[in-house]
């Protein structure tokens, strides 16, 4: 059954790869859509700059509990597989009720930092960048 009212942010997954593994320890997730209009400004436009559509750009992100076991994809994995071989791989944004709409799209692994403070949890960023277009299905 498709969700009602607001979705419950645990209830969201970020997805990579065709076997669909998650990031072991994952705290949250987000993804971020710009579009970048063109100029079309003339001597023609007055004092009023004009536009026309241009690219649309995005890039997810997670954050996580650094870790080393666990369900999922860990630190190591996430550098040797993804971002050290510098591959584009399928991910998926949703969550798991049937009828919720939910993104699929081709990326690219951009970056990872990994937080070990002192007498704290160690925790983990890693940012994505979209290749292609969004692919807005449902579970």
């Amino acid at each position: 059954m498709a969700t009602v009212g607001p979705v419950n942010g645990t209830d969201v997954r970020f997805h990579m790869g065709t076997q669909t593994l998650v990031i072991a320890y994952a705290t949250s997730c987000s993804i971020a859509i710009s579009h970048s209009p063109r100029s079309t400004t003339n001597s023609t436009s007055g004092a009023y700059s004009t536009k026309m559509a241009g690219t649309i750009d995005w890039e997810m992100s997670v954050d996580s509990l650094m870790s080393m076991d666990g369900n999922g994809l860990k630190w190591h994995q996430l550098w040797s597989s993804y971002l050290a071989e510098r591959i584009v791989f399928s991910i998926k944004w949703k969550t798991a009720s049937s009828g919720d709409k939910y993104f699929e799209a081709d990326a690219i692994m951009t970056g990872m930092s990994i937080d070990n403070p002192n007498q704290e949890t160690g925790t983990m960023n890693c940012t994505f960048a979209g290749t292609g277009p969004l692919t807005l299905l449902t579970v």
